[in-house]
């Protein structure tokens, strides 16, 4: 089962390839080996800025995965 909520319409992000005012979605997937969560940060006029994926195992435990980010625009 996979959920998806906005969390904020108007987070301010700062990473090496800027600062960006971006929506804060977080998305949500529980499956029988446990619960994947993304954290994902997006820019209504760049697109993605930032990703965190985290993963927590049917005992609680919860652990760091994996992350993208955005590290340079070039728009010509």
């Amino acid at each position: 089962m996979e959920n998806v909520v906005v969390v904020s319409i108007d987070t301010l992000i700062t990473i090496i390839g800027g600062q960006y005012s971006c929506y804060q979605y977080r998305v949500i997937n529980i499956g029988t080996n446990g619960t994947t969560t993304w954290k994902i940060f997006a820019s209504v006029s760049k697109g993605l800025i930032k990703g965190e994926k985290w993963f927590t195992r049917p005992d609680g435990s919860k652990f760091f995965d994996n992350s993208y980010e955005l590290i340079g625009l070039v728009l010509k």
